[in-house]
């Protein structure tokens, strides 16, 4: 699930879930915690990427680390029409980051079934 069907905490906004794949996490948690320390806990915030990447990479989980709840905001769709106002709605979303490496030996050799089980 992801927001694409019927799927969601309320009818009216059903939460957005992605699945970002990046080639080293350390980096790619470095500079999201620079620009959007809000997506994560304070306990992170505190420990920094290389506690976020550990996570993400250790032995006892499906190598993903997910941000929930995530605010963001959707602008109107193209093509709205003149009576459709156009301001930007927020929606809420859940984004979990995995490297491509990790990715692709869970599609390839199911090691966790995460992933396959996400598309």
């Amino acid at each position: 699930g992801g927001g694409v069907g019927e799927e969601g905490n309320d009818e009216s906004s059903p939460m957005i879930d992605l699945l970002l794949t990046v080639d080293d996490a350390k980096p790619f948690h470095a500079t999201n915690l620079t620009l959007h320390p809000d997506h994560y806990s304070s306990l992170a915030r505190a420990l920094g990427p290389s506690f976020c990447a550990g996570v993400q990479t250790s032995d006892w989980g499906a190598k993903c680390y997910f941000n929930p709840l995530v605010d963001v905001s959707v602008p109107p769709p193209a093509g709205a029409g003149a009576g459709a106002t156009a301001d930007a709605t927020v929606r809420s979303i859940k984004y979990g980051v995995i490297t491509t490496e990790d990715a692709m030996r869970d599609l390839t050799e199911w090691t966790h079934l995460y992933v396959a089980g996400r598309m």
